[in-house]
């Protein structure tokens, strides 16, 4: 009788730890890509597929060729981070990974300081117990509160 012995509970906690680890390292790399293909497609967007003319007119400095419409259903920030960590509620979010998200979806705020923005609503959220500080940089949504009727 050939068994297979139980894989001990050590070695299973052990093993998805490192998963766990390999998960947010993909994730977190993922999240790069994500903001480097935003940022490439901002500039397909802003200077378009054709080569630009070199006899026409440069464009006013600040005006867009084709101004974009106003949104007027774009989230606040604080709504928005909270709609992105919704959508995975158990994953611990770095900071730049939010950011992603919120540049892919095109909610991150404008401006030079659009990023720091991003990181000082998380450390306003933590501290309002509206998201949680796991380490530096990282975030995610408390637990939701148990209902006891």
């Amino acid at each position: 009788m050939n068994s297979t012995p139980p894989i001990a509970p050590a070695v299973i906690a052990k093993r998805i730890g490192e998963l766990r680890t390999e998960v947010d390292a993909v994730e977190t790399r993922l999240a790069a890509l994500r903001a480097e293909l935003a940022w490439y497609e901002d500039g397909k967007r802003l200077f378009g597929d054709a080569p630009r003319d070199p006899d026409a007119e440069p464009p006013l400095p600040g005006l867009d060729p084709e101004p974009s419409p106003v949104n007027g259903a774009k989230p606040t920030l604080r709504e928005a981070i909270l709609t992105i960590m919704a959508e995975r509620p158990n994953k611990t979010w770095p900071v730049e990974s939010v950011i992603a998200e919120l540049r892919q979806r095109e909610w991150l705020p404008t401006g030079t300081h659009a990023e720091h923005r991003t990181r000082s609503t998380l450390a306003q959220m933590h501290r309002k117990g509206q998201a949680k500080r796991m380490d530096r940089g990282r975030y995610r949504l408390p637990p939701a509160p148990k209902d006891d009727s």
